[in-house]
């Protein structure tokens, strides 16, 4: 799969971000507006294109770079706010003669990068958990070493996914791949422990739950792109 590159700059004091890229000497621009009402403008050496304001509709131009005509494609996307907890990136996406713009959604890095956040989250998760259990565990039998071992079943998967996080740019299928495991059984261990929180009258498990289902549909969605990439699907 071919990607053009692209560059992407943000103005200070100014929410508009601009994405710069050439084809055959030609500059293209695209100003992306974000908030409430996004707007996108595309110029091509300078002279308007068009602007897009409906979210979620890709819209097709044509120009021509030297004597070589140019399909340029282009859309908005405004995400929901469940859309944003479960891996679908916002922003907009370019493509060019069906190759994808670099820093768009259009590119499969943009959306494999957004399982870094997911990733986050779930070292905080098993982080959170190796503390509570550590502390549990030695208020009822006063042993930091009883404690100490009890936790590192959260503490080992805690510190192997922190290490494939931090390596995240060259394991990468290796650090979605592991998230998902340990999102998955970290999933169905809180699981097994919700009769207990019925039982206190908590019902603050219904929120974690919700957090983690959203952590592994965005790890399994950065996977699925990264997949795809690989295979030159996209």
């Amino acid at each position: 799969m071919e990607l053009i590159k692209a560059e992407v700059s943000k103005e200070k004091g100014s929410k508009k971000v601009t994405y710069s890229f050439e084809i055959n000497n030609d500059v293209f621009k695209a100003y992306y507006f974000p908030g409430k009402k996004p707007a996108l403008e595309l110029t091509h050496n300078e002279n308007a294109l068009g602007t897009i304001d409906q979210p979620n509709k890709k819209i097709d131009y044509t120009v021509n770079s030297g004597t070589t005509p140019l399909k340029i494609t282009a859309w908005l996307y405004k995400r929901s706010i469940f859309a944003s907890l479960t891996g679908i990136a916002n922003g907009i996406g370019i493509e060019v003669d069906g190759k994808p713009v670099q820093h768009t959604l259009a590119s499969p890095e943009t959306h494999i990068n957004y399982g870094r956040g997911g990733l986050y989250i779930l070292l905080f998760l098993l982080i959170f958990k190796s503390s509570y259990t550590y502390y549990s565990t030695y208020t009822e039998y006063v042993s930091h070493i009883i404690a100490g071992i009890t936790s590192l079943i959260y503490f080992i998967p805690f510190a192997y996914i922190l290490i494939t996080t931090i390596k995240f740019k060259s394991w990468t299928t290796l650090a979605l791949i592991s998230g998902i495991i340990i999102s998955a059984l970290e999933l169905i261990d809180y699981l097994a422990g919700i009769p207990g929180s019925i039982t206190s009258g908590s019902g603050s498990f219904v929120v974690w739950i919700f957090i983690r289902v959203c952590v592994l549909i965005t790890l399994c969605s950065a996977y699925n792109w990264k997949r795809k990439e690989k295979k030159g699907a996209i």
